[in-house]
């Protein structure tokens, strides 16, 4: 018969219960500290992989203190991603929730006008009687390949 994973978090399903540099697995852990969610095992290993969770290595299972979920709460807390677009919310926008893009929006006309000022036709490099000569002229004339007169 095999072994009940939450079998010590069955037991102790209260926090307070185990001691702060206790050593249990993470699924006792999400089992005593998040029974109903929302973090779960595979939360914890992500935190683990991210640094935010020290964990311990035994016997290539992945074991928590107590202590060490409650540093990992305090990490994240700190650790708030910066929003992607932001809101102007000073007065530099008059209407509510507006996009602060005239940064953008100048940026993208300096870059029209420098596009525009390189389409422009640069001016003349070479001298002003430097024509080319009228169609009229005759090509030159290309020896003959045949070295052999005929007969």
């Amino acid at each position: 018969m095999a072994k009940d994973p939450l079998m010590r978090a069955r037991a102790r399903p209260d926090p307070a219960e185990w001691h702060d540099d206790e050593l249990m697995t993470l699924f006792e852990a999400v089992g005593v500290f998040w029974p109903e969610g929302p973090l779960t095992v595979a939360s914890l290993r992500t935190e683990i992989r991210n640094g935010s969770l020290t964990a311990e290595r035994i016997a290539g299972k992945d074991l928590v203190t107590p202590r060490s979920l409650k540093e990992m709460r305090q990490r994240c807390r700190g650790q708030r991603s910066p929003r992607a677009s932001t809101s102007a919310r000073d007065g530099a926008a008059k209407d509510h929730g507006s996009s602060s893009t005239a940064v953008m929006k100048s940026a993208q006309a300096a870059a029209l006008e420098t596009v525009k000022a390189l389409r422009e036709s640069s001016r003349a490099t070479s001298r002003e009687n430097t024509r080319r000569r009228s169609a009229d002229r005759t090509p030159p004339r290309c020896a003959s390949r045949t070295s052999s007169p005929t007969i």
